[in-house]
């Protein structure tokens, strides 16, 4: 199925933080307005209180991928409507 991204897909599976990992997922969007893509929260039903290792959109289209040691931002913006395969 497709996910038209107002709304939040959550499991109810809960596990350790690893030390290795890697998050990815396809998107496309033409949106103005940025959101988190992918990440890890405290809450498996609605808006978690802590987040980490979070992959989001800024709403000039950039990307960035943010965990507890930092993060970093791509240099080129990513809401042209085609689709992007990103793994952080």
């Amino acid at each position: 199925g497709r996910f038209n991204g107002t709304g939040s897909v959550a499991s109810p599976a809960q596990t350790n933080s690893p030390g290795a990992f890697s998050v990815e997922t396809w998107f496309n969007t033409t949106s103005s307005t940025g959101g988190e893509l992918i990440g890890f929260g405290t809450s498996q039903t609605g808006n978690s209180s802590t987040v980490d290792r979070v992959l989001y959109m800024r709403n000039d289209g950039k990307l960035v991928f943010r965990s507890g040691v930092g993060s970093t931002t791509t240099g080129d913006a990513y809401r042209d409507g085609r689709w992007h395969h990103v793994v952080a």
